[in-house]
């Protein structure tokens, strides 16, 4: 484990010197975080269900129940605990108690110390976490905000759900992608982790 988060250490230092130098900047970055999390994590997570062809599939039904239970708990935490701590800002902070940072910076630390397979397990445990974020953590934050908000049934077709979906439905039907596909995605998910790194060390 050490070892690993040196290498991530590494990289977000390396990430914070091409800043610097003018090398990697703000409006760069935030292409990059684009990339990432609309392409280069779909990509990981669509592959690592291969991985994974070989887990009960009631284990997989587990995750979803208690994937389930935590998202349906956590508003309600997470609404006392801004109540009774803030009194400005308290929706900002209610969806801060509420959604942690599961994706961008997890899934790359997830992958290099337990590999492949857990992005499936944390993709299966956060699916309800795409969905909320994306609606609910919306509304929160708009009401707070200068902006008001109004659903969207798009809103929900996030490349998260929808890659998150898709690792669901191959791994329940044993569907087996042509190698040429799943090595592609594979090889385009590789780079989440670095590149991740060097993002959140830019910024």
């Amino acid at each position: 484990v050490f070892n690993i988060m040196c290498k991530l250490f590494f990289a977000i230092g390396l990430g914070y010197y091409l800043n610097k130098k003018g090398i990697l900047t703000e409006d760069v970055n935030q292409h990059l975080s684009s990339f990432i999390i609309k392409i280069a994590t779909p990509c990981l997570i669509i592959s690592s269900v291969t991985s994974v062809s070989s887990i009960d599939q009631s284990f997989v039904i587990q995750l979803v129940i208690i994937g389930v239970a935590i998202y349906c708990m956590l508003p309600v935490v997470a609404f006392l605990l801004a109540t009774v701590c803030f009194q400005n800002k308290k929706h900002t902070y209610a969806c801060m108690f509420m959604f942690s940072n599961c994706g961008f910076m997890a899934l790359p630390i997830v992958q290099s110390i337990f590999g492949n397979d857990a992005i499936f397990y944390n993709t299966i445990l956060h699916l309800p976490y795409n969905i909320l974020f994306f609606t609910l953590g919306s509304y929160l934050l708009s009401k707070d905000g200068e902006t008001t908000f109004s659903f969207k049934p798009q809103q929900l077709l996030s490349a998260g759900v929808v890659s998150s979906l898709i690792a669901i439905l191959l791994f329940f039907t044993h569907i087996q992608l042509p190698e040429c596909i799943s090595g592609s995605l594979s090889f385009i998910g590789s780079v989440v982790t670095p590149l991740s790194m060097i993002s959140i060390g830019v910024s």
